[in-house]
């Protein structure tokens, strides 16, 4: 006949018998866990796209200022354009279609300071492209513009006093860096973008820069 078995040693086989099975719940775990990292291990990383396409890409500060932009113009001219913290482009470097290559610099009120550029065949161009108005001497007088485009073989003016359509300016006979036109325009704020030798169209020095409806610029003036 077997001897009872004390309750203190019952209690203490049970106690082990729970630890025993703890242990295996936390073995297996650990193995699952090992076998998961094993099989990430051996998957193939991800592939990470190395070209980003886009027509247009736009810099902000964190005020939500646009600082800087790169994209292409309604012209097919391709232009980085780098601005202050009021948004005004300061420097500005541009290739048209044909090939023609430009840097602008320009000061905080958008007045062209400075430029250099190399047309398509290698020869050297000046950028800067300088707008002189003079009034006639009755408010209904015509007005004469003026600009200055030195190097320059042709010059095109287009403004809203021209519904936008270009106009080829007349070379001065006592200046040959100098070209003209007369046209009726009224007294007020007037837009105006140049092209010289068939590039690409520009604000000319004289005015204000100003973003026009198409992502270019135009030069903004006042007839007083």
């Amino acid at each position: 006949m077997s001897k009872p078995i004390p309750d203190q040693l019952t209690r203490r086989l049970d106690r082990l018998e729970r630890e025993n099975r703890r242990l295996k719940f936390v073995g297996a775990l650990a193995l699952l866990g090992l076998g998961a990292l094993t099989v990430m291990g051996q998957t193939a990383p991800t592939s990470v796209a190395n070209t980003l396409e886009a027509e247009r890409f736009v810099l902000r500060d964190n005020a939500g200022n646009v600082r800087a932009t790169l994209g292409l113009r309604p012209d097919g001219t391709a232009a980085l354009a780098l601005a202050d913290d009021t948004q005004q482009d300061r420097a500005v470097l541009s290739v048209t279609a044909p090939g023609q290559a430009s840097v602008d610099l320009s000061d905080r009120a958008g007045h062209l300071r400075a430029g250099l550029g190399v047309r398509a065949d290698g020869s050297a161009l000046r950028a800067e492209t300088r707008l002189e108005i003079t009034l006639g001497e009755r408010p209904d007088d015509a007005v004469r513009l003026t600009l200055f485009a030195p190097g320059a073989s042709a010059v095109e003016i287009s403004g809203d006093f021209t519904d936008w359509q270009p106009v080829e300016l007349r070379r001065s006979t006592t200046n040959r860096d100098a070209w003209q036109g007369t046209f009726r325009i009224a007294r007020g704020i007037h837009r105006i973008n140049v092209r010289r030798d068939g590039g690409a169209w520009m604000a000319p020095a004289g005015t204000i820069r100003s973003a026009d409806d198409f992502d270019g610029e135009v030069g903004v003036f006042l007839l007083p």
